[in-house]
This record gives C-alpha cells, sequence and structure tokens, in this order.
C-alpha cells in the first residue's frame, strides 16, 4: 500500500505547489491536500506549510478548526498547533503551541507552549511553558517555567520555574524555584530558592535560598541562607545562616548568627549561641558557648566545658580542654 502525506488546507498559501514539489521528491507517494482531521489524522506523514505573516496563518489556522494538531502515533519534525499540539505517542522535533504542547510518549527537542509542556514519559531538550512544564518520567536539557518545573523522575540540566522546581528523583544540574526547589532524592550542584531547597536525600554543591536549606541526608558544600540549615544526619563544608544551623554532626566552618545545634563538632562555629551536644573538636566563638565533651576551645562571655572539673567548667572569656 502506498505510503500517504497530507497537506494540511487552512486557507492560506500556494498548496498546489507544495503538493507538486512533494509529489515530484517522493513519486508513488499519494499526496494530498485536505481540510480534513481524520484524514490528516490517518497520514503516514503531514505537512503544515507556514508563511511569513505567521498572526494571520494561525488566525486562519484556528478559524479552520485544525487549531490542535493531534497524531495518533508519534510526531516528529516540525509541529505546530494553534491551541493545542498533541500527540498519542512521542512528539519530537520543534513543537510550538499557544496553549498546550502534550505527548503521551516521551517529548524530545525544542518544545514551546504558551500555558503547559507536557509529556508522560521523558522531556530531552530545550521546554519551555508559560505556566507549567511536566514530565511524568526523566527531565533532561532546559526546563523552564512561569510557575512550576516537575518531573516524576530525576531532572538534570538547567531546570527553572517562576514557583517551584520539584523533582521525584535525583536534581542534579542548575536548578532554580522562585519559592523552592524540591527533590525527592538529592540535588546539586548548584541550586537557589527564594524560600526554602528541600531535599530526601544529599544536597551538594552550592545552595542559596531565602529562608532554609533542608536535607534528609547530608547537606554537603556551601549552603547560604538567611534562616535554617538542617540535616537528619551530618552539614558539611561552609554553612552560614541568618537564624541556626542544625545536625547530628556538624563538619568545617558553621557561621549561623543565633544558634548552633550539633551533636558533634568537628571545626569551628561562629554563633550567638553554640550548643554541641556530644563531642566538640575545635573551635567555637559565641556569647555563649557549651559542649558536653569538649576537646579544643571556647570564646566567649560564657563558656561551659561539660568534661571539665571544678572552677573550670564554667569560664568567661575562654575555655580549653585538649584531649
Amino acid at each position: 500500500m502506498a505510503q500517504s502525506i497530507s497537506i494540511v488546507d487552512y486557507g492560506m498559501g500556494n498548496l498546489r505547489s507544495v503538493q507538486k514539489a512533494l509529489a515530484h521528491v517522493a513519486p508513488g507517494v499519494e499526496v494530498a491536500i485536505t481540510s480534513d482531521p481524520d484524514a490528516i489524522r490517518r497520514a503516514d506523514r503531514v505537512v503544515f506549510p507556514g508563511q511569513g505573516a505567521m498572526p494571520d496563518c494561525m488566525r486562519r489556522l484556528n478559524d479552520s478548526g485544525l487549531g490542535a494538531a493531534v497524531a495518533e502515533s508519534s510526531m516528529t519534525g516540525l509541529n505546530v498547533g494553534g491551541l493545542g499540539l498533541v500527540s498519542n505517542g512521542d512528539l519530537g522535533g520543534l513543537n510550538v503551541s499557544l496553549l498546550g504542547t502534550v505527548a503521551d510518549g516521551s517529548m524530545w527537542g525544542i518544545n514551546v507552549a504558551g500555558l503547559g509542556t507536557v509529556a508522560q514519559g521523558t522531556m530531552r531538550g530545550i521546554s519551555l511553558a508559560g505556566l507549567g512544564t511536566v514530565a511524568e518520567g526523566d527531565m533532561e536539557g532546559i526546563s523552564v517555567a512561569g510557575l512550576g518545573t516537575v518531573s516524576q523522575g530525576h531532572m538534570y540540566g538547567l531546570n527553572v520555574s517562576g514557583l517551584a522546581t520539584v523533582a521525584e528523583g535525583d536534581m542534579w544540574g542548575l536548578n532554580v524555584g522562585g519559592l523552592a526547589t524540591v527533590s525527592q532524592g538529592s540535588m546539586g550542584p548548584l541550586t537557589i530558592a527564594g524560600l526554602a531547597a528541600v531535599a530526601e536525600g544529599d544536597v551538594e554543591g552550592l545552595t542559596v535560598a531565602g529562608l532554609a536549606v533542608v536535607g534528609e541526608g547530608a547537606v554537603t558544600g556551601a549552603s547560604v541562607t538567611l534562616g535554617a540549615i538542617e540535616s537528619s544526619t551530618v552539614v558539611r563544608g561552609l554553612a552560614v545562616a541568618g537564624y541556626r544551623v542544625k545536625a547530628p554532626r556538624v563538619q568545617g566552618l558553621a557561621i549561623p548568627v543565633a544558634w548552633l545545634r550539633a551533636g558533634r563538632l568537628d571545626g569551628v562555629s561562629v554563633s550567638v549561641y553554640n550548643r554541641v551536644v556530644g563531642v566538640q573538636h575545635g573551635l567555637t566563638i559565641g556569647l555563649v558557648n557549651y559542649a558536653k565533651t569538649l576537646h579544643g576551645m571556647q570564646l566567649g562571655i560564657i563558656n561551659i566545658a561539660g568534661n571539665n572539673h571544678g572552677l573550670a567548667r564554667v569560664l568567661p572569656v575562654a575555655n580549653l580542654h585538649l584531649p
């Protein structure tokens, strides 16, 4: 059975010339000009002829009722929908629509939509949407959305959103969220969030957040926030917080303005109140310093070392205990 090509007739352009050109380069292929959506849907290949007057072109396309370009299988190449561009399979190439660009399978290439870019599989390439960029699989490449960039898998590359950037897996690359960046896996190496950067795994690299940097795993690298830096395991590296740093173990240099709470400190902490409920190895500088077991030095107005005896337990200016 001969292959078929449908040329979309939306009332503009010299379609006969297009038909003759295709028939010349593809002899034996049935080339038809049609405005029937069903015929377009049945065709093996679809050609949407454009022209320089794009505003008029898109207006006539919508008026003709062909604004939603629908493929029962995959769509590849240059795919344009006036309102919606939808594929029940994969969608690849340059895919553009005014409202939604949607694929029931994977989406790859350059994907642009005024409202939403959505793939039920993997999304790769450059994906731009006025509201949301969403993939049920992994998201790789450059993904930008006015409100939310969301992946139900892993997220790799440049991931930017006006409100929230969210991945159910790892988030790795440059991750930016106007309010929050959230990963149910690990996050790194460069993450910026207006309010909070949160990971159920590790937070690695340079992390900057307005109010909080939180990791269920380790927080490593350089973390900066006006609020709190917290980890369920360890904060390692440089941690600068306007409020507090809290973790079972803190290693490196911690500068929380208000207070430090650590089960174990290996390094230096500078804060108004340093509280080490386990072992301190290193130096704390603050108004009040407390360590249950001190192996190092405290500098401050009140310095409390739980393993010192007598008057040396609480000292002004400085306290010292060397192992």
